[in-house]
């Protein structure tokens, strides 16, 4: 445990909500880093689930 506060949802909470797929596959690859860094163990490797977007309050950020 992280010693975090359960999340709320409800009007004027802050609020950050990360939007998943959990049966899309990404394929890892050195050049989407936005690290200086390109060592991962999971370079060229498939994995299962892709961030889709996140809200933050009035913002969004959305993955193509």
């Amino acid at each position: 445990h992280f010693n975090l506060p359960d999340a709320v949802i409800e009007p004027g909470s802050p609020a950050i909500i990360t939007i998943f797929n959990p049966e899309e596959d990404v394929a890892i690859q050195a050049k989407t880093f936005q690290s200086k860094s390109a060592n991962s163990p999971f370079i060229g490797k498939t994995l299962k689930g892709k961030v889709l977007g996140l809200i933050r309050e009035n913002m969004s950020w959305f993955n193509s």
